[in-house]
Order: structure tokens, then sequence, then C-alpha cells
């Protein structure tokens, strides 16, 4: 049966193969086909091949990964030589492009595109308070920071990128240093 997902098929609007709901979701095609017996991700046959729905895909929660922490890490003080900056955007999505926007970013990690080299952390993350509103946070050592040169252009390709999803004309940016950290 799974010898078929490799098989050069035609899209089909609206729906993904087991390999591409794998990449999206970071997870083996092997662990989707576990969820779809399971029945926790729903999928439909069409001829040889099993299909789901993208919206299934990007609704799908799949539970706690690993095991849980039976410790939290301690709270650490920001030596000098230690400090983290931390860049944090927050910018409006435009009306209706919540679906395009995934698309994007899911191109974006597929590709492995705007790393942002040295950075020890990047989320986008989508606002539970703000409603229509991305949240971009980007992690740096102090050590590791690009100069002002490097950095800005580096950001102005990601803003490129997501020009036709994201209203940049009303991004706040924002600059932090870590006092304590874990």
């Amino acid at each position: 049966m799974r010898v078929y997902e490799e098989l050069d098929l035609p899209k089909i609007p609206g729906y993904l193969t087991i390999k591409e709901a794998a990449q999206i979701l970071g997870i083996s095609g092997n662990r989707v086909y576990t969820y779809i017996e399971e029945g926790r991700l729903p999928a439909v046959r069409s001829g040889h091949a099993i299909m789901i729905a993208k919206q299934d895909v990007y609704n799908f929660k799949p539970g706690n990964l690993g095991r849980p922490r039976q410790r939290n890490p301690a709270w650490r003080k920001a030596l000098d030589t230690n400090k983290f900056i931390v860049k944090r955007i927050t910018v409006r999505l435009y009306p209706g492009q919540e679906e395009r926007l995934q698309e994007k970013l899911d191109e974006i990690w597929q590709n492995k595109e705007h790393i942002f080299p040295g950075s020890t952390f990047r989320y986008v993350a989508r606002s539970q308070t703000r409603p229509g509103r991305i949240e971009i946070e980007l992690l740096w050592r102090v050590c590791h920071l690009p100069d002002d040169a490097e950095l800005t252009k580096q950001l102005e390709a990601f803003r490129q990128q997501l020009a036709d999803v994201l209203d940049w004309q009303t991004a706040q940016y924002e600059t932090s240093e870590t006092l304590l950290h874990t």
C-alpha cells in the first residue's frame, strides 16, 4: 500500500499526500499512516493513493510528543557575555489570508529559508489575544547577533516573501535583552 505514495500522482485541490502531510506536520510518513489507522487523522482513498484534506492536516493536534519533563530547568542569570537579544515583530495579517500565510510558512520550512544565521530560536505565531496579528520572535546570543546591515538584509528578504499576506506598514518592532532565562 505505501509504495503508491511515491508515484507521481496529480494534485487534488484541497488535499495532500501522505508525504506532504508528513512534511507539514514535521513527522514521518509512517507516523501519518499510524494516525490514520488509529482514526485520529481522517483520510480518503483516491485510486491507489491515500489523500488527506489540507484543513485536517492544519487542524491536527498530535498530542504530547516525547515524555513530559520531570523537572523544569532553574532560572539562570544572564551574564554580560551570555545575554540573549530578542527581536520581536508584531504585524497585521491581511484579511482572508490565513490559509495563504500557512502555505508560505510551509514553503519557508520545506525550503529551509530565512533561518537567520546564528539565531537560537525563531517563532512565527498567531496572536490569541489580538485577532489578525502575527508575532515573529527571533533570539540570538549577543555574541552571535549579526551586524545591523546583515540583519536588515535578512529581515527584508523575509518581509518580501510574506509581503502579500502580511501588512508590513503596520509592523511594530521591539528589541529586548534578557535578564533571566532558562
